[in-house]
């Protein structure tokens, strides 16, 4: 049979070393024993361990395709030397077996069948590991010197690295031979009369070089890359972890120079970035009509120069209607949310009451549960160490264990789930409560505009629904609507354990000349002794 050898480095020592030698004796050694004919060498020698994997993975293929009539084996040193990956070691072997073209390690038994089939595939995922790990590993320690302020790749132009004897990564140094057409760069663009174009055309007229006379090329997209690079202020960053670091190299220019280039490249963007909030619309954004679709807003003028605010329909299904027609509704409906004085007490006299009764329950629950678990430890424990001691048997210990990690393990969720924290200040949180819910039209009219529109939305979760004359039941925040629900329904939410309860009902009043009016609905407490929200 008539085979190829394939020898692949993937590191700079390997190509000064024995290594392709001592790749190629292997390979012809055990071509010779299987009795192959050596008809080809392939040798590739790529930099990076996985820089150049897909053109690798192409190389190889090409060759198959053109020469796989003149040979039948394709031999390589170790299952590593012929693909970095799972995916692209199989993809390349089904490639192969179209061609019947089989594959061969010098050093390990891989095979079509059975067990080298087996091999070869763990010996794949194991490659491939190995390379994530090395992979990995190197950005480590490349962002271990970025730390150190170092930077380990080749810099910028304008700078180059030195070689030190005893360091294996020096301080990038300025390259006086180019750094002059840098600095002039950043200069010509910072004054704002220069294009990219027209400073590529001014820079490649002077003919610049570099430390090791070769001709710089400048042109758009890399005039770009170098004023918006920080290592030209003494900084460095990296694709990594994208965090910018100061660096041990000296700048080539200054922080000013930077900014000031940074602002004339900004101030080139035709896009317009549309500011998100308008005082004139708070409303934006909240509201929308019948048809589904989200209202917008915008200013129109008028026949005598005067700006009035609209707000429309964006598919212009649901019509436009005046800014100050919308606000006005708006703030009736702040005014009809609005709970009373009296409801907000009370309401939150039932939750403070109810509050702290929780806190006490769940600290007791809390005790009983960890009480309970370290009871089955014990027992688990004690069962451990008659099981040791030859009293009772194997079945019986598994079935008693088996049944105490059971009854752990809900005990565990159970106390995390329940988990009170006693630290709450119950004060703090009821007043924050009131403040939310007293005055919600003044509150909201005296806010800023970004403001409102948080406040807004903390009150309404959903969309408001505009029909064209009013507002469709809105969605309101829960603590709202509880505390108008107390008031309308007479009753207090089930599950709320109150300590009174009061009831809207009609009586007369007293008036100033001393007779009584007609009833009108008042408020009267009553003693609450059930917690199911029936009166007793």
């Amino acid at each position: 049979m008539k085979a190829v050898i394939y020898l692949r480095i993937s590191d700079e020592k390997q190509i000064s070393n024995t290594s392709l030698t001592t790749q190629e004796e292997v390979c012809r050694g055990y071509s010779a024993k299987q009795g192959f004919e050596i008809v080809d060498v392939v040798t590739d020698e790529a930099i990076s361990a996985n820089k150049n994997n897909a053109q690798r993975v192409a190389e190889l293929l090409d060759y198959c395709d053109t020469n796989y009539k003149k040979f039948d084996v394709l031999v390589v040193f170790k299952i590593d030397r012929f693909a970095r990956s799972q995916e692209h070691h199989h993809y390349l072997r089904s490639k192969l077996l179209k061609k019947n073209i089989r594959l061969r390690s010098a050093t390990e038994n891989i095979g079509e069948d059975g067990s080298p089939k087996l091999i070869e595939g763990i010996l794949a995922a194991v490659n491939e590991y190995d390379n994530d790990i090395r992979t990995e590993r190197t950005k480590l320690g490349m962002l271990r010197r970025l730390d150190q302020g170092l930077f380990p790749w080749n810099p910028p132009l304008g700078y180059y690295l030195p070689q030190v004897s005893g360091e294996r990564l020096s301080i990038s140094k300025e390259d006086v031979a180019c750094s002059g057409a840098v600095r002039e760069l950043f200069s010509l663009y910072s004054s704002g009369l220069y294009s990219f174009s027209a400073l590529a055309r001014r820079l490649n007229a002077n003919e610049v070089r570099n430390h090791r006379g070769t001709e710089v090329v400048f042109y758009k997209q890399q005039i770009v890359k170098i004023i918006t690079n920080p290592f030209y202020v003494g900084f460095t960053t990296n694709s990594i972890d994208n965090k910018i670091r100061k660096g041990l190299h000296s700048p080539l220019i200054s922080q000013e120079v930077f900014e000031k280039c940074k602002q004339v490249k900004e101030g080139r963007k035709y896009s317009v970035v549309r500011k998100t909030t308008n005082d004139n619309f708070p409303l934006r954004g909240l509201i929308m009509g019948e048809c589904g679709h989200r209202f917008s807003a915008a200013l129109s003028t008028g026949r005598w120069g005067k700006r009035y605010g609209y707000y429309f329909c964006k598919k212009r299904d649901s019509g436009n209607y005046p800014s100050t027609e919308l606000h006005k509704k708006f703030l009736e409906l702040l005014d009809d949310i609005q709970p009373e004085k009296e409801m907000v007490d009370l309401f939150f006299e039932i939750f403070k009451e109810q509050l702290s009764k929780n806190i006490v329950s769940g600290v007791s629950e809390q005790e009983d549960t960890t009480k309970r678990i370290k009871e089955l430890e014990h027992k688990k424990q004690r069962l451990i160490e008659m099981r040791l001691d030859g009293d009772i048997d194997k079945d019986t210990f598994t079935s008693l264990k088996s049944g105490y990690e059971k009854e752990l393990f809900l005990l565990e969720n159970k106390r995390t789930e329940a988990d009170v924290d006693i630290d709450v200040n119950i004060d703090e949180l009821i007043a924050f409560g009131k403040s939310f819910v007293t005055n919600i039209r003044e509150r909201w009219e005296s806010l800023p505009v970004e403001d409102k529109i948080v406040y807004q939305g903390s009150i309404f979760p959903n969309k408001l629904v505009w029909s064209g004359n009013n507002w469709r039941t809105p969605t309101i925040q829960p603590l709202i609507s509880s505390i108008n629900t107390l008031k309308t329904n007479n009753v207090i939410p089930a599950g709320v354990e109150p300590a009174i309860f009061w009831m809207r009902t009609k009586c007369p009043r007293p008036l100033d000349d001393g007779t009584m009016s007609e009833p009108v609905y008042c408020t009267k407490s009553v003693r609450q002794f059930d917690f199911s929200g029936s009166k007793v």
